[in-house]
């Protein structure tokens, strides 16, 4: 999607046809009114060029990297991150416990909480005395590569439980 570029100018005419009718808002070409509707043109201007390069952002963060997402994918992901480290014989050195959606809408406390803000969240659990910060550092950037937009992790770290 293509956003349609306007000049300095163009921004300025359209900001002077809010103003209201009359010979007071009717300025000549480089007096101090047309001046001051151009300043504010070329800020218009300068944010309009920006728009093109957040739009594509936003499209680029919201599309989706896969065609479905379950927690073994985010186990697979996380496994994968730490590579060849090596947990204790039966414990594993990061989990993927579950994925708890966010309250709903009409439920008792869902209609107080929900909000667009209102994620899905994932915890991640790992053994901090087996992975050390680069480890760590990892296997968060991974995950939040792979993690759908509306999702949040959370890393707990279950050193000595």
């Amino acid at each position: 999607m293509k956003i349609p570029l306007h000049s300095a100018r163009e921004f300025a005419a359209a900001v002077a046809a809010l103003l209201p009718p009359g010979a007071a808002w009717q300025w000549p070409a480089g007096g101090l009114g047309d001046n001051m509707l151009l300043g504010t043109a070329q800020e218009l201007a300068r944010i309009e060029a920006h728009a093109q390069q957040l739009l594509d952002h936003a499209i680029a963060t919201h599309r989706p990297k896969e065609s479905s997402w379950h927690l073994s994918a985010y186990q697979r992901v996380a496994d994968e991150a730490l590579g060849t480290l090596q947990g204790t014989p039966g414990q594993p050195l990061v989990t993927v416990k579950h994925l708890p959606r966010p309250l709903r809408v009409g439920s008792r406390v869902g209609d107080a909480l929900w909000s667009t803000s209102s994620r899905y969240s994932i915890l991640i659990y790992y053994d901090g005395s087996a992975i050390n910060a680069a480890h760590l550092q990892a296997l968060q950037a991974a995950l939040a590569t792979f993690a759908q937009a509306h999702v949040v992790l959370w890393f707990i770290d279950i050193t000595g439980i």
